[in-house]
């Protein structure tokens, strides 16, 4: 898991140009299938890193470290709406195609493509394991006590992105020799 993790730190650090050329804020929002609407505010993120194909298309990636609140686990014996891990973190790295629509002052973008994501520090949540067994078995009583395999996951997104100067000016770092 550790290994996953630092391979993937390390793969996005190297892409990143020596230079810093934008700053932005961003919001995200996370609607599982049978879990837990997030919120998930990343304490570390770097997106936006790759190239233009041509005037109107890039090619971009990154990497996101996200808080999430409750998700399912798939291929079980049972069906339930409520979720059954977290809270959990998740490395999330996308690979992106960009439409790019650029102005002069304001640049909107559309983003889809796919991704890679890890889930770790997960813990599950025993009393939603133990009411779907419940209900499943139609027991009165059920108490799990349960081991799990964590694996990492693939999927698609889309999205679109919006960005206006703040300020014309620009920044030039200088080396004090």
């Amino acid at each position: 898991m550790k290994k996953i993790i630092l391979i993937s730190l390390v793969s996005v650090l190297g892409l990143v140009q020596a230079q810093a050329q934008e700053v932005g804020l961003s919001f995200s929002y996370f609607i599982p299938r049978n879990g837990y609407f997030s919120t998930p505010i990343s304490p570390f993120s770097i997106r936006g890193v790759g190239f233009n194909i041509n005037k109107y298309l890039a090619l971009e990636t990154g990497a996101s470290l996200y808080r999430m609140s409750g998700l399912n686990i798939i291929d079980l014996p049972f069906e339930t709406k409520d979720a059954l891990l977290g809270p959990n973190f998740t490395l999330f790295v996308p690979a992106e195609l960009v439409i790019q629509f650029k102005g002069k002052q304001v640049e909107f973008d559309i983003k889809g493509g796919g991704f890679f994501f890890y889930g770790f520090a997960q813990k599950l949540n025993y009393g939603n394991f133990d009411r779907a067994i419940r209900k499943s078995e139609n027991w009165d009583v059920a108490n799990a006590d349960l081991k799990f395999e964590n694996n990492p996951g693939f999927g698609y997104h889309f999205g679109a992105e919006l960005t206006f100067n703040v300020t014309r000016q620009e920044f030039l770092l200088k080396q004090i020799t």
